[in-house]
């Protein structure tokens, strides 16, 4: 049986079909490459914001840079050589985080907060042909450990201190080298003297940045009761799992 030969029409239709089956594979053909090298792009200049992190990382695990203003790479732009065609903008901005969490603290008025010892690092990288949509990485980027002064740092009282008056005392916690410890999280407590004793109340806010000691000590319900002579404010703070501690001047609790 002899097969049929195709007409002129049947062949121009199958031209047809056969030009648009090509256009369609060539168009799939060149978004593929496009997408591939805008995706390869977007892999670039994300491993160039990763460098960039690990630098400023490094460059944070001094104290004093991580203390400093942070100019150093605050609304800076930049390049690098191993990443030709990219531009790298870096700003830093502080962080607040809640202790022992966001959801705890939030039932509190006086809250609990880590505000001087993490950064939030955002860096941006942006090429000619971004679409408007650079790449974007942030971290937080903690104070760096130190060696603990094992000895805070208390403000001094009044030498003396008469009854129902009271005086304002701070701590702080610092390094070996002077550099100061924030962050830290005070307990406050009375140290009565050893050759004449006395005592008050000290009270404080929840993070303990601040106390107040008053010469009163009253026990339960009825009139105040004074217990005259000498007393000094203690203070104790934890600095990853070391104990801190302190005790502010002796004052004399008087009449």
């Amino acid at each position: 049986m002899r097969a049929r030969a195709f007409t002129l029409a049947e062949t121009i239709i199958a031209s047809f079909i056969l030009l648009g089956a090509m256009a369609v594979f060539f168009a799939l053909m060149h978004t593929m490459l496009r997408q591939g090298v805008r995706a390869q792009q977007r892999a670039m200049a994300a491993l160039a914001a990763e460098s960039k992190l690990e630098e400023i990382r490094e460059w944070a695990l001094d104290v004093g840079n991580f203390q400093s203003t942070w100019g150093t790479y605050n609304g800076q732009t930049s390049t690098d050589p191993a990443f030709p065609g990219l531009t790298l903008r870096t700003d830093v901005e502080p962080a607040v985080l809640f202790s022992p969490s966001t959801q705890w603290e939030s039932n509190f008025a006086d809250q609990r907060a880590i505000r001087s010892s993490v950064r939030k690092v955002r860096v941006q990288v942006s090429w000619p042909q971004d679409g408007g949509i650079p790449v974007e990485l942030i971290t937080l980027i903690a104070d760096p450990p130190r060696e603990p002064d094992p000895t805070l740092t208390v403000s001094g009282g009044p030498g003396s201190l008469s009854r129902n008056r009271s005086y304002v005392t701070s701590a702080m916690g610092r390094d070996v080298n002077g550099f100061p410890i924030h962050d830290l999280f005070f307990s406050w407590y009375t140290l009565p003297g050893t050759a004449n004793p006395g005592n008050g109340q000290i009270s404080s806010n929840r993070s303990g940045t601040s106390a107040t000691f008053l010469h009163r000590y009253s026990v339960g319900i009825g009139p105040a009761v004074y217990i005259d002579g000498s007393c000094r404010a203690g203070v104790t703070a934890f600095y990853r799992g070391r104990p801190l501690e302190g005790a502010g001047n002796a004052v004399n609790l008087v009449p």
